[in-house]
């Protein structure tokens, strides 16, 4: 009735011949007493005194003679003994419960009332834990104001914003996978024992313990990215246009991430930048023209010259944009543009 089906016993896994319990592996060193450090504390006196009590071989002080009370002491606790007990805290008729007030006459203080200065008092063998220090994360974003590092600290508010100032980035949706890569790259963790939380440890390019400078492990290089450039060159030669331009974005995604040591790759990154921009609106342009092309249905000739002109303005390496050159010629010859396919050419 509550939509469970029983499954047929093809489907049903086979029981192994010979079954074992599954059971955490043995610790191999095994601490009988804890051997962590500890905050050194000031014992309580009285405590001391207590085990100096227990301690053995002490000296026993000896009981004090008990002394007889004098006789007139005696005679006054048979007299009070006489009195009725039965209740105690019974008062006359003649006395008015409500003179007393509320503290009954006494000048009570309100044991609930703050002392003036009582916090400002330090208790005697106090304690205080010490506060939890500065995690490397933290120091990964306080030490630098590259993006790629506060994506690998996780702080993606921060590093959006930095990008917007840096280079007006405004839609970070394409770049959502690069983020979580990043963060996932910037740190390993590895299992100790099967009832213990994984170890966190952070890869670092640079660190400094005596001047707390830490700075994160990119992954993406500018190899890697030179070498998905010639990829996109080759998906290109190939016509295979819509995986080159999926290529060519992703370097242009992954590019404002990357980390460079040295003015010779600010330029190559800034030329890396132009060729990709370049090739991914030659590549929409041509990608637009096959789509007016192949609608049969209303034709539009002039329509794929316009945009086959436009894919030879596009700074292409030579021998692509000698492709693109033919190809927009074959195409004014045949609406029979003669005019502008000798200007093509």
């Amino acid at each position: 009735e509550g939509g469970v089906t029983e499954l047929p016993p093809a489907d049903l896994p086979k029981v192994l011949n010979s079954p074992k319990l599954l059971i955490p592996p043995v610790p191999i060193m095994r601490l009988e007493e804890s051997n962590w450090p500890l905050l050194s504390k000031e014992e309580n006196p009285f405590a001391v005194m207590l085990k100096q009590q227990e301690a053995p071989g002490q000296m026993e002080i000896p009981a004090q003679p008990v002394e007889e009370e004098p006789s007139y002491m005696q005679e006054e606790d048979q007299q009070s003994s006489a009195v009725d007990d039965t209740d105690p805290w019974k008062i006359g008729d003649d006395v008015d419960p409500d003179l007393w007030g509320d503290d009954l006459g006494f000048d009570i203080p309100d044991m609930d009332a703050k002392v003036e200065g009582q916090d400002d008092v330090p208790e005697e063998n106090f304690v205080r834990a010490p506060r939890p220090g500065t995690t490397t994360p933290q120091l990964w974003v306080v030490n630098s104001s590259l993006a790629a590092d506060h994506v690998a600290a996780g702080q993606f508010e921060s590093a959006m914003k930095l990008l917007n100032s840096q280079i007006g980035i405004v839609n970070f949706a394409p770049m959502k996978g690069h983020f979580m890569s990043l963060y996932s790259s910037s740190n390993v963790q590895h299992w100790g024992l099967p009832s213990l939380k994984p170890f966190t440890t952070y890869l670092q390019r640079e660190f400094n313990a005596s001047k707390r400078i830490a700075k994160p492990l990119i992954y993406s290089e500018l190899q890697h990215q030179m070498g998905s450039l010639r990829e996109g060159y080759l998906l290109t030669t190939q016509a295979k246009f819509q995986q080159a331009c999926v290529v060519y974005q992703s370097i242009l995604t992954k590019l404002p991430l990357l980390v460079v040591d040295s003015p010779d790759e600010v330029d190559q990154v800034k030329e890396l930048i132009s060729i990709c921009r370049e090739y991914t609106t030659g590549l929409v342009i041509e990608l637009k023209r096959r789509e007016v092309m192949s609608d049969r249905s209303k034709p539009q000739p002039v329509r794929a010259a316009e945009l086959a002109a436009l894919f030879t303005h596009c700074n292409l390496q030579p021998g692509h944009l000698m492709l693109c050159l033919r190809s927009a010629a074959n195409i004014c010859v045949k609406i029979k543009n003669f005019a502008f396919c000798n200007t093509a050419t």
